[in-house]
């Protein structure tokens, strides 16, 4: 297990590496920053609205995203929106639930902090192949504590299991792994998003 409610830089020096790539990148400004692990970081830029800033990472777990945020200077970005999807690395950690809702309040906080304007977007976790030693309730109970986080901090809230469906369709959005998504799962994904921001942004 790790510890959601902490700091902690990417383990692999392939992580810092690729972080220290995203770093080298960061734009001026940005209409839209999707921060999270390797479900946010493989989000085609299509799927997404123009202007957006993938700050994305593989192998992300909630403490490894907010060590980032405090190792890039993002201020200037000022984006209308901010997506988070982060947490299933946490999940297969084994990390407990509890603890994940606790260091995603600590970030969607953070990202409130670091642009006041901007709308904050929680994903859920989608079904996901099962992890062993964790009871089957435990991503539904995560997915209705990330759905009243969302409440609680004004956000808005990307249903993804909505979006892709549940074990039914993962052969169609779920990568064989039954965890990463494909080109079909990303563009219901990205329509999804859309709906939402189309519908209003989500309070600043």
């Amino acid at each position: 297990m790790t510890d959601p409610r902490g700091l902690a830089p990417p383990a692999k020096p392939s992580g810092l590496k690729r972080h220290a790539r995203l770093a080298a990148r960061v734009p001026l400004a940005a209409e839209l920053v999707l921060l999270g692990d390797s479900l946010a970081a493989g989000w085609p830029a299509a799927q997404l609205p123009a202007g957006s800033f993938n700050f994305g990472l593989p192998g992300d777990r909630i403490q490894t995203t907010r060590w980032r945020l405090r190792a890039v200077d993002l201020r200037a970005l000022c984006p209308r929106a901010a997506i988070l999807w982060v947490g299933t690395n946490n999940f297969g950690d084994g990390d407990p639930v509890a603890e994940i809702l606790a260091g995603l309040d600590a970030l969607a906080g953070e990202l409130r902090g670091l642009w006041r304007g901007a709308g904050i977007v929680l994903i859920t976790l989608p079904w996901r192949a099962p992890v062993a030693a964790r009871p089957a309730g435990d991503r539904p109970a995560l997915n209705r504590g990330i759905a009243a986080l969302a409440r609680a901090r004004g956000a808005a809230l990307l249903d993804a299991e909505a979006a892709l469906g549940g074990e039914a369709q993962a052969a169609r959005h779920l990568a064989a792994d039954r965890l990463h998504v494909t080109a079909e799962g990303y563009a219901r994904l990205g329509a999804a998003l859309a709906r939402l921001l189309a519908a209003g942004s989500p309070e600043g």
